[in-house]
């Protein structure tokens, strides 16, 4: 059995996808639509530490500083997977997802670093 002290809000939560779909306008030119939904899963919010932050972007990313990472968000199984530039919702809150990383290569969980953004639809 599972035993474990968690604050209501803290335990396993629904997360809804958002991607931005593009497309082509009749002149050729290219246009990003509103985000949408693309689906949901269940996930873990915490906040990330600077040593999480800073191993992350020197293995994994861009290999620079600026980038300010302030959630990691863990989702147990990849049914539905973002990637970098879509957004997590979470009720009310939104997510600008930044990088992506499988921990073990094996799919059993996805951990998404992630910004929370009061400014994008």
């Amino acid at each position: 059995m599972f035993h474990s002290f968690l604050r209501p809000g803290q335990g396993f939560q629904k997360f809804t996808v958002l991607s931005r779909q593009g497309g082509v306008t009749a002149t050729g030119r290219p246009v990003a639509e509103k985000f949408t939904p693309v689906g949901e899963f269940t996930g873990i919010m915490m906040r990330a530490s600077q040593g999480d932050v800073s191993q992350w972007k020197a293995t994994e990313q861009w290999k620079q500083d600026g980038h300010p990472v302030l959630y990691k968000i863990i989702q147990r199984g990849i049914s539905v997977s973002a990637k970098p530039g879509d957004m997590l919702e979470l009720m009310d809150r939104k997510f600008y997802v930044l990088g992506t990383h499988n921990p073990a290569g094996l799919g059993h969980f996805c951990i998404y670093f992630a910004q929370e953004r009061k400014d994008l639809s």
